[in-house]
């Protein structure tokens, strides 16, 4: 009786695979200076991380469909990325619009963002609720001094995402989300990426851009949206 295997990360497979595409282009340059305090990651560590990202793109295998796979991956990831740029600006509007309004603050719900940032499902749901609440506020926030293209772009985020998930899906031809082989690969790209964060971390220490390149992506709350569960009665 075989044994199921899960994930060992708690991201979304794009983001991770977007993450290891673009570390794969960079450490070729970087390599000498990973290898030369830590041995491990060596040329032969960097042609596992490669092999590995291009088996998880294979979908479980299906190499005809590879690279549609692929793209439609990249252009959700794309998506997911633009909604947290719009949440940024967002947040300063809101704040500004209403700052002696906890109450109609708290409608908007931007502080549970962090929490379902990586999450497809979660996050669509998310930015169409949010893109409604915002046009149903929208003149106070234009008064505030908002760009009105905010509004717009919250509006086309919130579609997009809806329509580049649906998209990845038909993409994978009714092929199950993830093979037992493509989580095994993900989960190896994950344990490289730890690796290469933890190195990171130590290598690029006075080089902060370097060493957030590394890191693996993640939402972390700010202290206001910390605040705002300590609020919150438990159930």
């Amino acid at each position: 009786m075989s044994t199921e295997i899960y994930r060992k990360y708690n991201i979304p497979d794009g983001i991770l695979l977007a993450h290891v595409g673009k570390v794969a282009e960079t450490l070729p340059n970087d390599l000498s200076t990973f290898e030369a305090g830590f041995s491990m990651i060596n040329q032969s560590f960097l042609d596992g991380l490669i092999a590995d990202h291009e088996n998880a793109l294979e979908e479980g295998g299906d190499n005809v469909s590879k690279g549609q796979v692929g793209e439609k991956t990249q252009a959700l990831v794309g998506e997911m990325e633009k909604s947290q740029k719009i949440i940024k600006q967002l947040r300063f509007w809101v704040n500004e619009a209403f700052g002696g309004n906890p109450a109609k603050r708290k409608a908007f719900n931007l502080t549970k963002f962090w929490k379902i940032a990586y999450s497809q499902s979660k996050l669509i749901q998310f930015m169409n609720s949010l893109q409604t609440i915002a046009s149903e506020n929208g003149q106070p926030l234009l008064d505030a001094g908002m760009n009105p293209q905010i509004l717009t772009d919250l509006e086309d985020n919130a579609e997009a995402l809806a329509e580049a998930d649906a998209e990845q899906e038909s993409s994978k031809g009714g092929r199950s989300s993830a093979t037992q082989e493509r989580i095994i690969s993900l989960n190896l790209l994950f344990e490289r990426s730890q690796k290469l964060d933890a190195i990171a971390d130590i290598l690029y220490e006075d080089n902060p851009a370097k060493r957030d390149f590394y890191s693996i992506p993640v939402i972390s709350p700010k202290a206001e949206d910390l605040e705002d569960d300590e609020e919150e009665p438990e159930v």
